[in-house]
């Protein structure tokens, strides 16, 4: 059995038998839900209901250390969801205890401790994250953390990389975004341009490129930069 899947069964028994465990005509609503935390439409309410569920879980005393760890985890990601960013520092912190060769982990450290302004704690997240498994988010938090500390040369580093193995929506336009900060124009519209009529394709990357567009002289609203059914955008020529 694989270990993702052998984390999910894990969770899922544990809700399962804190459900049944209940006292008869106790509330039931989200005793189930520490593993279905990802979906957007979840309100405050929801999201509360969820982390009940996952504290209920914690309590359970039979849970292996990867079964806890995960449970940790799913409520830290709670917890950043509902602004408690240092709680969620706090469960990501023991989850890494238990499993501090977990990659994923590591990256969600990262990712929570950025959200909670601690970018130096982040910035090590990041780099432990990276020496587990130099996964492509760890590249792109990484360089997250170093545009936000003003470090744009090293950002942008860290940024090509990332989009070089794993080319998306974000990556493209934080990579082209750092590159037009950067001075390389050139460089900015031709990743944004690698965008347009693909997936990564968004208003704000039509709006970034427009933008460079016009600062070389050309009058380019951005509806009229993309492929789909429109022509496509004119060629860079610099100032």
């Amino acid at each position: 059995m694989c270990k993702p899947f052998r984390r999910w069964f894990w969770v899922t028994w544990m809700a399962v038998a804190i459900a049944v465990s209940a006292p008869a005509g106790a509330q039931r609503v989200g005793e189930a839900d520490c593993i279905s935390i990802y979906g957007t439409s979840i309100n405050r309410a929801g999201l509360r209901q969820r982390q009940d569920a996952c504290t209920r879980a914690l309590r359970q005393d039979n849970a292996t250390a990867d079964q806890r760890a995960d449970v940790l985890v799913r409520r830290a990601l709670i917890f950043s969801r509902l602004g408690l960013h240092d709680r969620a520092v706090l469960d990501l912190a023991e989850a890494a205890v238990l499993q501090p060769r977990d990659p994923l982990i590591a990256r969600h450290q990262g990712a929570v401790l950025r959200a909670a302004k601690r970018l130096k704690e982040a910035e090590a997240a990041y780099d432990r994250a990276l020496l587990i498994e130099p996964h492509a988010q760890a590249y792109f938090g990484r360089c997250q953390v170093l545009a936000d500390l003003g470090n744009l040369r090293d950002a942008r580093s860290y940024c090509e990389t990332s989009h070089g193995v794993d080319p998306n929506e974000e990556s493209t336009y934080l990579l082209a975004d750092l590159q037009a900060r950067l001075g390389d124009q050139m460089s900015a519209v031709r990743t944004l341009g690698e965008a347009v009529g693909s997936e990564r394709e968004s208003a704000r990357v039509l709006r970034l490129l427009a933008r460079l567009h016009r600062a070389a002289g050309h009058r380019t609203r951005p509806a009229a930069l993309t492929r789909r059914g429109a022509p496509a955008p004119v060629p860079w020529a610099g100032r």
